[in-house]
């Protein structure tokens, strides 16, 4: 379809356009599907179904990520940009975690592990990505400290942020609306870690750094290549395979921040 019918389709027929959209982007994710199975079932039966390495290296897994690739989780490389943050967080020992986007609990289970004193609230509106995080937390051992809830506004995080608390924030440009000092009953006592979500709204990094200036100082990061000689777990697989496991299917310019309280 040329760019001048698609233009008529999509102002002469929305609902047709729409469903056009949704059945290529399916087509599209059931192809990349058919791709990545076979490189799944090669890391599954070399290394069993746990994370090879980073900073959750030995948690055990689930089959199924909700919105964000399964393998570069498994291998250790995921989001390998926020590795140093989260170690720097993790020896804070915060025995309260607030993780809002949490996906199929990535970061709360494995959060709730390396914080055994740690309570984590777990947010998201998905439900099918709601009960997987149940499943990854008592797969671990950690059920009784994760509690996952649906939504949180700007009442949850203040109530939640009243001691001292470790936010992780991936809730695709709705931190826009929530990541307010405001929003926090003791803000210089969270350190926070978001996606910023620029390609969604370009003014969100400049706006939210902004908000959080006077009261912290902010890291951010920006998406990187990965070397899988650095990935133990994919020693075994093709030079294409590697690639494909640590590929997070993501657009260009990933961005993230790390806000730590000023002294």
């Amino acid at each position: 379809m040329t760019s001048t019918l698609k233009r008529i389709v999509k102002r002469t027929m929305p609902g047709f356009y729409r469903r056009l959209q949704q059945t290529r982007q399916h087509y599209a994710l059931y192809r990349l599907g058919r791709r990545l199975r076979p490189v799944e079932e090669a890391v599954v039966a070399a290394n069993g179904l746990a994370v090879q390495s980073g900073p959750f290296r030995g948690m055990k897994y689930i089959q199924r990520s909700m919105g964000s690739a399964l393998l570069p989780k498994l291998a250790g490389s995921y989001e390998a940009e926020l590795h140093g943050a989260m170690a720097s967080a993790i020896a804070k020992q915060f025995e309260r975690v607030v993780n809002i986007g949490c996906g199929e609990g990535y970061y709360a289970v494995g959060l709730a592990r390396r914080l055994p004193l740690a309570r984590v609230w777990a947010f998201d509106t998905d439900g099918p990505a709601r009960a997987a995080c149940r499943k990854l937390a008592e797969e671990n051992g950690v059920a009784e400290r994760v509690q996952v809830e649906g939504a949180c506004g700007s009442e949850e995080l203040r109530k939640l942020t009243a001691e001292p608390a470790l936010v992780v924030c991936d809730c695709e440009g709705y931190e826009m609306d929530l990541l307010a000092p405001a929003n926090f009953a003791q803000p210089r006592a969270c350190e926070i870690i978001v996606e910023l979500h620029y390609s969604i709204n370009a003014e969100i990094s400049g706006t939210i750094l902004a908000r959080f200036s006077a009261t912290h100082e902010a890291e951010v990061y920006e998406q990187t290549a990965r070397d899988p000689r650095a990935y133990a777990g994919l020693n075994s697989l093709s030079t294409k395979q590697q690639r494909l496991a640590m590929d997070e299917f993501r657009p260009a310019g990933i961005r993230w921040a790390y806000l730590r309280p000023r002294a």
